[in-house]
């Protein structure tokens, strides 16, 4: 069962067979997918691998050398964005094998670009513009899975497109579900032999939270699961990848919190909002699903991608402030600890240790209104063995009942933040303690990476990069670049030359941040491919 393969019985292919199916193109299977340590030049996967650690192996990039870092080249991306929908598309990492990157842009024009010159990225092909007309209120992602001799694009609307990775011509369409119940695509999906799992989302316009297993050579349906009975209200969308673990043969996945914040006593059916579970690719049958929240009404959303530890278990900093670790197999709580300094918002623990809101409105001076992993994906450092989590802190300045139409309240709360700052967090995770942190004066935006040289990278949303000591979280470099990340950081090599690669521009998160520098105001509709490296 290609659920179950692990990634020892891979782990005897000679490297020198490795490198000759790389130069003759090979495609992508699954043994490579499982190896992806073994091709550290390459990035094949958004998360940058299957456990989400967003950890590179590069360390040609150190601290060494980083203050020679500079930007080395840029690829515009699609045309300029004159309309609201550039804001309402998520965008992924772009994806580099043997010096061709793979990327779309907010339009859906899936790119293959040369990048092994070091100097320029050279366009080879542009897909068709694979844009639908959708309700800007939706918020979706394009995404990009390598499979085969393909490259799949996620949708928002849910489509899948399947393009020759040679030609960019489009070969094959697949939907996951009609948008017309309110289903989109915000998570980028798991691939795991062949099968696609896709995360729906939309569980806030009514569409009903699933799951879905595509097969991912023909596009036809394996399984469907759902993660509430038929009379649930609204929430628990997937809005972030999840994360699979080869010995057990599972998948995780976070959802979102409840749909307008509504309070636990309004909120009807099999309710499965904040919660983490676990699913057999094979089958779709879900092992476990576990509450991360014991109530909320404050309307945290703790949908970031859990991170697979090591030892067999999974780690999750939630945008609520706290950072769980959980057994894979069975989903028990190990711990449930707050990353952040102040928090207000819980009081008592439930039974298995998940806080309890207290739905109190009323905040001090200084408090952390949290928006923290769930926009953010961390990053586990196989060098240090230390998880990082961003954070962006503020005080909640204004809050208001939610009502109906008729004027009647619904056991919520909106909350609004203003003086947002950023704080990165080095996390333990063998007790959720909190090892060091790095204070910036502007929120961070658009996740984590962390590499073998030692190094933790993260952008601000000023439009500052920033390059991080791994241990005790120092700047080593860091240099204004006008506009933040659209998607998080990743890292590649060619002939032994380090790069960090991002996509630069606007996107969904710039109408969220509480700051926005003038020199932002042109390139909220841009987005840009951008190369750093350090010049030999």
């Amino acid at each position: 069962m290609i659920g179950k393969l692990r990634r020892g019985v891979f782990g005897g292919l000679a490297l020198s067979l490795l490198a000759t199916m790389m130069a003759s193109a090979a495609p992508i299977t699954p043994e490579r997918l499982l190896a992806t340590g073994d091709e550290p030049q390459n990035w094949l996967m958004g998360t940058g691998d299957y456990r989400a650690q967003r950890y590179s192996g590069l360390d040609a990039l150190s601290a060494e050398n980083a203050a020679r870092l500079k930007l080395l080249f840029t690829v515009s991306l699609g045309p300029i964005s004159v309309g609201e929908g550039f804001e309402h598309t998520r965008l992924s990492a772009p994806l580099v094998e043997d010096g061709m990157a793979y990327m779309v842009d907010p339009f859906g024009v899936v790119y293959r670009i040369d990048v092994t010159s070091g100097v320029n990225g050279h366009i080879m092909w542009t897909s068709p513009r694979l844009e639908q007309e959708m309700d800007p209120w939706l918020i979706g992602q394009w995404s990009l899975t390598l499979h085969g001799n393909s490259v799949i694009l996620a949708a928002g609307d849910g489509r899948l497109f399947w393009i020759d990775r040679e030609s960019g011509a489009v070969t094959r369409t697949a939907t996951a579900a009609d948008p017309a119940t309110g289903y989109v695509l915000s998570a980028p999906p798991v691939l795991v032999g062949d099968t696609l799992v896709i995360g729906g989302a939309g569980g806030d316009r009514g569409a009903r939270p699933q799951l879905t297993g595509l097969d991912a050579n023909d596009g036809s349906v394996k399984w469907r699961s759902f993660l509430t009975g038929e009379d649930f209200t609204a929430g628990a969308s997937i809005l972030r990848t999840g994360a699979y673990d080869a010995e057990s043969g599972l998948v995780l996945w976070s959802t979102d919190g409840p749909a307008s914040a509504y309070g636990e006593t309004l909120r009807g059916g099999d309710n499965a909002t904040n919660t983490l579970l676990a699913i057999d690719p094979d089958s779709g049958t879900i092992a476990w699903q576990r509450p991360l929240l014991a109530s909320d009404v404050l309307g945290f959303n703790d949908a970031a991608t859990p991170v697979l530890l090591p030892e067999g278990n999974a780690v999750q900093a939630g945008d609520d402030g706290f950072v769980r670790r959980f057994d894979v197999t069975s989903g028990t709580l190990d711990y449930a600890e707050p990353y952040v300094t102040g928090l207000d918002w819980y009081g008592e623990r439930d039974a298995v240790g998940a806080p309890i809101s207290t739905g109190n409105a009323v905040s001090p001076p200084g408090c952390p209104n949290i928006l923290a992993e769930d926009h953010m994906p961390a990053s586990y450092s196989t060098r240090t063995a230390l998880l990082y989590a961003a954070q962006n802190n503020g005080c909640r300045a204004d809050l208001s009942d939610i009502g109906n139409l008729a004027g009647e309240d619904e056991g919520g709360l909106y909350a609004h933040s203003t003086s947002t700052t950023g704080a990165l967090a080095a996390i333990d995770p063998a007790n959720g303690a909190v090892v060091a942190e790095h204070l910036f004066d502007y929120p961070l935006q658009s996740g984590l990476l962390t590499t073998a040289g030692g190094l933790v990278i993260a952008m601000t949303a000023d439009g500052s990069l920033h390059l991080l000591d791994d241990t005790t979280l120092d700047t080593v470099w860091s240099q204004h670049v006008s506009s933040f990340m659209a998607a998080p950081p990743m890292s590649y090599s060619v002939d032994g030359r380090q790069y960090i690669g991002m996509i630069v521009g606007g996107g969904p998160l710039y109408s969220e941040i509480s700051f926005r520098s003038r020199d932002m105001a042109g390139v909220r509709h841009l987005a840009v491919f951008a190369v750093f490296g350090v010049e030999p």
